[in-house]
C-alpha cells in the first residue's frame, strides 16, 4: 500500500467515526407528568419547570424545601412551618378545614 491509499483509507474510517458519534439513540418516556412543553398542558408547569401538573394545586409536583428552611425566608413560615409566606400576612398560606 502507498501513502495515498492509507490516507484515504484512514478519511474514510474518519468520517464514518463522526457519523456514528452524531447518532443518538431516542428513549420512550413516560408522559404522563412529563412532557415536553408543560406550558401548553391544562395546568401548566410544576415550580421545577419540567413536570406538568396534574391538577390545578400541583399535588404531583415535587417539593424541593428552600434552602436554609423557610426560616430563613424574608417572611417565615407559614403555620405548617413547610411553607415560606409570600408575604407579611401569609396570604399564601392555606388554612386547614
Amino acid at each position: 500500500m502507498d501513502l495515498t491509499t492509507v490516507i484515504i483509507i484512514l478519511v474514510i474510517f474518519l468520517i464514518i467515526f463522526i457519523a456514528l458519534n452524531n447518532v443518538t439513540t431516542s428513549t420512550n418516556t413516560d408522559t404522563s407528568s412529563v412532557q415536553s412543553n408543560c406550558t401548553q398542558t391544562q395546568y401548566g408547569c410544576c415550580p421545577d419547570g419540567i413536570n406538568s401538573k396534574i391538577n390545578q394545586e400541583g399535588s404531583n409536583c415535587p417539593y424541593k424545601p428552600p434552602i436554609g428552611g423557610c426560616a430563613g425566608t424574608r417572611y417565615g413560615c407559614c403555620p405548617n412551618s413547610t411553607t415560606p409566606k409570600a408575604d407579611q400576612q401569609g396570604s399564601n398560606c392555606h388554612n386547614p378545614v
